[in-house]
């Protein structure tokens, strides 16, 4: 099948909004998607020039572009419509490199060549549609982004190797300064991205499709914004994670180079087109942690065998695409796709996704994103999940030093990250991360509660001082980053006087002996005797001053009892069975 004719079938569903065309493009029978890819996005760039060009010639209609003429060049499916094939052609034509390899189909668009040149000079001199010049000045000025697969080379043995080919790094300016640097590079410069490991940045235009590097799968060519999911999910060596949207397959091989290869991926996709891309670029990357499976994730058991030890998952579901520079021309997905119809579909989706992820029952780290540029895709998605899940999950303060953050009117807001095609030189994209709150945090709550409880059951004694009041429980604390998943408690340093002297000693030993209880003093001879009880006063007097150094210990016992729970105030009334011997005050976490 021609190129052309992939080309129409993925126009009109793109156009008829079928499906995203990259969707469309990787799950298409065409063996260079790369090249088919590139003609769909050009000829929709110029769509509405196009257009016009096809009704002012009526092309269609009276030169015979119809089912019998155009099998007498090639053999066209049933379900073709010749409008969305004209289109690429002519782009071909007029604006791209010609028709000289399309064989005999340019029979179609150069037997009329004279009535279409004569029709695009007219137009263009009426100013009705664009000059290819002005399309050529207006084309895309991001930088080519190269990423090292750290799996099959190093960074600077991939520097080593651009340098050997005339190329420059450029390294005197200011971190801070990169992007200002970087829209002024020149022909022969480079820089190493300061943020992502291992991303290099070269100027716009250069073309490293077809460069050895390329091929080897040394370096991946791939978009900075889109860098970032992997980079904040950032498991560690040996981890379980989920690429739950995996296709084509950038982000996942970036997680295996982030892994060294140790631990274990589940890559899901839903199409089995888009999988075979994805598994290409396994091989070529020498990835060999990462197990493929086309399956829907949304159905995928959280609880079944492979599943139930998931720590760490991407989430990055189809979206609008509204964030990618080279969509937001004339393409498709650019008025038509802001409809708050889909929008609300896509945004509902997303949403299902991302709460179906954070069911997983040993998830601790999820990160979401899009190349969206619209909040019903990104905010709001987030603020709503964050909400549902909030007794569980903490969104995390990410990359604190990145200054653009979520849209305002959202209390997600500064925990999400933006990056903007004019301010950061990327496609448009969002991120954001939910973290597993701390078990220890949750334990922490659940003693304070119980002590508490503890406090208010205790019966109380006129003639003991008044309890203390139950201190606020402690707040966890994050790093700078936020992924502490230990809560730090403060403890609170009480400086207690220790009474020398005890006042109504024989009150609370009548108390002690009503509730048949008493407070075991131990001998420093460690004998064992039993203790006289004493009725008279004068002799608890008397008593007490010949054995200062009992009484004292007496003093400190009771002391550490209280010391063992600070919230709660030790009440004699208690029966002995139920006051058990506690550890020193500390928290102990599991």
């Amino acid at each position: 099948m021609s190129v052309y004719q992939s080309a129409a079938r993925i126009l009109k569903d793109a156009l008829e909004k079928k499906g995203a065309v990259k969707t469309l493009v990787y799950s298409s029978d065409e063996k260079d998607k790369r090249k088919l890819f590139a003609l769909v996005c050009e000829t929709l760039k110029y769509k509405t020039s196009l257009f016009k060009i096809l009704k002012e010639t009526n092309l269609l209609n009276t030169y015979g572009w119809n089912e019998e003429t155009c099998k007498e060049v090639f053999t066209v499916s049933d379900d073709i419509d010749y409008k969305y094939l004209a289109l690429p052609l002519l782009y071909d034509y007029l604006y791209g490199k010609g028709l000289g390899k399309a064989g005999r189909i340019r029979s179609l668009i150069t037997k009329h060549k004279g009535l279409v040149l004569k029709t695009f000079s007219k137009l263009k001199t009426e100013k009705e549609i664009s000059d290819v010049i002005d399309h050529k000045v207006n084309k895309s000025s991001l930088p080519r982004y190269v990423r090292v697969n750290t799996l099959k080379a190093t960074q600077d043995d991939i520097i080593n190797r651009f340098q050997q080919e005339g190329w420059f790094l450029k390294t005197d300016y200011e971190p801070s300064l990169y992007c200002k640097v970087l829209k002024s590079l020149t022909e022969s410069e480079f820089l190493v991205d300061p943020v992502i490991p291992g991303l290099l940045a070269f100027p716009p235009g250069t073309d490293f499709h077809s460069h050895y590097l390329n091929d080897s799968g040394a370096v991946i060519l791939q978009d900075r914004a889109s860098c970032f999911p992997a980079f904040i999910l950032n498991p560690p060596p040996g981890s379980h994670v989920v690429d739950c949207c995996a296709a084509p397959g950038n982000k996942t091989t970036q997680l295996a180079a982030i892994m060294n290869n140790e631990g274990k991926i589940l890559a899901f996709d839903l199409s089995k087109e888009r999988l075979v891309t994805l598994q290409e670029f396994i091989n070529k990357g020498e990835v060999t942690n990462t197990t493929v499976r086309c399956a829907d994730f949304m159905t995928i058991d959280p609880t079944i065998k492979g599943c139930e030890s998931v720590e760490y998952i991407l989430v990055d579901p189809s979206c609008s695409g509204s964030g990618i520079a080279e969509r937001r021309n004339e393409l498709t997905d650019d008025v038509r796709s802001t409809a708050k119809k889909r929008l609300r579909k896509l945004s509902r989706f997303q949403s299902l996704l991302l709460q179906h992820a954070l069911s997983f029952p040993s998830a601790k780290k999820v990160v979401y994103s899009t190349c969206s540029v619209h909040e019903e895709e990104n905010e709001q998605v987030v603020e709503e999940v964050s909400q549902k899940f909030q007794d569980k999950f903490q969104l995390e303060y990410i990359l604190p030093e990145w200054t653009m953050r979520g849209k305002d009117g959202y209390n997600c807001s500064k925990f999400c990250l933006r990056l903007d095609t004019n301010q950061h030189f990327t496609n448009g994209f969002f991120v954001a991360c939910f973290v597993l709150k701390s078990e220890n945090c949750n334990s922490q709550l659940v003693n304070d509660i119980n002590s508490e409880q503890l406090d208010e059951d205790m019966p109380t004694n006129n003639n003991h001082k008044k309890k203390r009041k139950l201190s606020p429980s402690p707040s966890p604390s994050r790093k700078d980053n936020g992924i502490s998943d230990e809560c730090e408690v403060k403890k609170e340093k009480k400086s207690k006087k220790k009474s020398k002297k005890k006042k109504h000693l024989s009150d609370d030993e009548e108390s002690i002996e009503n509730n048949q209880t008493h407070v075991e003093i131990k001998k420093h001879t460690k004998k064992k005797h039993k203790k006289k009880h004493l009725s008279d006063d004068e002799e608890i007097k008397e008593h007490s001053k010949k054995k200062k150094k009992k009484n004292k210990h007496s003093s400190k016992n009771l002391e550490v009892s209280e010391n063992e729970d600070d919230n709660v105030e030790i009440d004699s009334s208690i029966p002995k069975n139920k006051k058990k011997k506690k550890k020193k005050s500390h928290l102990i976490y599991e």
